[in-house]
């Protein structure tokens, strides 16, 4: 089974961004790719700056089966703060993704991996024989960005496709720990700054 590999989370986004001549599409792959990488490092405030994101952000995320709605920078700011909490974002990521860009914004199709731990692959809905044990879950997954003019983020529409799940039990010699996992991110997240530091207004 395909795994993610943290080294490679912006693998197929810089690569979309060295052939794309466009200024404002340039303008918008690279707030996506910024939004990322705060995102996975937990520093999900830098995104909702005016900066980055438009004053009442609209989300629409259908995972499991079910949609969740978030309206406005608090309901957005909360759903990333619970994401914060679980310790796990930095073992989620592209495993390949593909992308297309225009005025009104970006899109990307995927497998997605993530490495998590049996009592959250049973909250899952995943039939495992060890809660003990860690796995390797994959499913492949479109997102649709929507942006301002003048590059801004307005909202994201996420669509997983449930049936294509798949899910494996990892050797204990397999096990990226979180720690392990962010060491390379925050290495890119270091790069980031140093090309583009933040607004010294906050």
């Amino acid at each position: 089974m395909e795994r993610y590999e943290p080294k490679n989370i912006f693998t197929w986004i810089d690569a979309f961004i060295a052939e794309t001549t466009s200024p404002h599409h340039l303008a918008i792959l690279k707030n996506y790719r910024r939004h990322g990488i705060f995102e996975v490092t937990g520093n999900w405030e830098w995104i909702l700056t005016p900066e980055m994101t438009v004053d009442d952000p609209h989300y629409r995320i259908n995972l499991g089966g079910g949609t969740l709605v978030l309206d406005g920078k608090e309901a957005v700011g909360e759903f990333y703060e619970g994401l914060k909490q679980t310790g796990l974002m930095s073992t989620f990521g592209p495993i390949r993704e593909q992308f297309l860009v225009g005025d009104w914004g970006l899109a990307s199709h995927g497998l997605w991996g993530h490495q998590i731990p049996g009592a959250v692959a049973i909250e899952q809905g995943h039939e495992i024989d060890d809660p003990n044990a860690f796995y390797n879950v994959t499913v492949l997954q479109a997102t649709v960005w929507h942006y301002t003019p003048d590059a801004r983020l307005i909202g994201e529409h996420i669509f997983e496709d449930p049936g294509s799940r798949t899910i494996e039990k990892l050797d204990p010699a397999d096990v990226l720990t979180p720690d392990e996992a962010m060491e390379p991110i925050l290495k890119l997240l270091a790069d980031e700054l140093e090309r583009e530091p933040l607004p010294t207004a906050r």
